[in-house]
């Protein structure tokens, strides 16, 4: 060991052992971020889970307001249904929910009737869109609310 060395000796093993200490304190630094990380993501995935959660079960209970008045009435008017979306009131319990709709099914043979029946109960220039054979359709025949863009959505 040459005698510079030896001389130094104590301020290289003072470094070494702070090189260690960093070393050991930016490990723990990194793991310690990485589980606030993960910790912070699974909060926000709860969140998002909670969420979601929420807005299908508003979904669903409009659907099952939705179902109920179509088994109750023998042929839903546009009254009725104007009537129930008021009720629901899906802007409080669905925000962000454009509008409630009944589709209808309709087969091919019965098209011509659905879209008279539809220009009989108000909507004059009522007609289902895009043109075209299928054995089954399912137009949007009521929209609430009625304006704005759901208009454009009636026939569809």
């Amino acid at each position: 060991m040459s005698p510079h060395f030896a001389r130094n000796l104590p301020a290289w093993v003072v470094l070494l052992l702070c090189l260690m200490l960093s070393a050991i304190a930016g490990q723990r630094i990194k793991a310690d971020l990485e589980r606030h990380a993960a910790e912070e993501f699974a909060q926000i995935a709860d969140d998002l889970t909670l969420h979601i959660q929420e807005k299908l079960t508003a979904h669903s209970l409009i659907l099952r307001g939705g179902a109920a008045l179509i088994s109750a009435s023998e042929r839903v008017t546009p009254a009725e249904w104007r009537s129930f979306a008021e009720t629901m009131k899906a802007d409080v319990l669905a925000p962000g929910m454009q509008g409630i709709a009944f589709n209808p099914l309709v087969t091919a043979s019965g098209l011509s009737a659905h879209e008279a029946r539809a220009r009989s109960d108000g909507a004059r220039d009522y007609r289902v869109h895009p043109a075209g054979q299928r054995l089954i359709y399912a137009p949007v025949q009521y929209i609430e609310p009625r304006s704005g863009s759901n208009l454009r959505a009636l026939g569809y």
